[in-house]
């Protein structure tokens, strides 16, 4: 198992009450459903509606590259890696 730092914004930081936090998962599929064990329907309702695939809105960061560019949902994490988990923003 790889040992990873899950940073968290906006509304994921109302869901799980942290920033950031350290956990341990070889895959990001894999750290998803760790995320949803753990802190439940708000969570799975927010990111992940389709276990198959990440929503359109969302962005998942793997040391700064979108994991659409890699293997998606099976994009293998190693000890140290940094991911973000962006919600959508807006603005005007």
């Amino acid at each position: 198992m790889a040992r990873v730092q899950v940073k968290y914004f906006t509304v994921l930081r109302e869901i799980t009450g942290k920033r950031e936090e350290v956990m341990e998962a070889e895959t990001i599929r894999e750290l998803l459903d760790l995320l949803i064990s753990k802190y439940g329907k708000p969570l799975q309702d927010e990111v992940n509606s389709d276990r198959e695939k990440i929503p359109g809105y969302y962005n998942i960061l793997v040391n700064g590259l979108n994991v659409r560019l890699l293997k998606n949902l099976e994009t293998s994490l190693k000890d140290g890696y940094v991911i973000s988990i962006l919600p959508p923003v807006g603005g005007g």
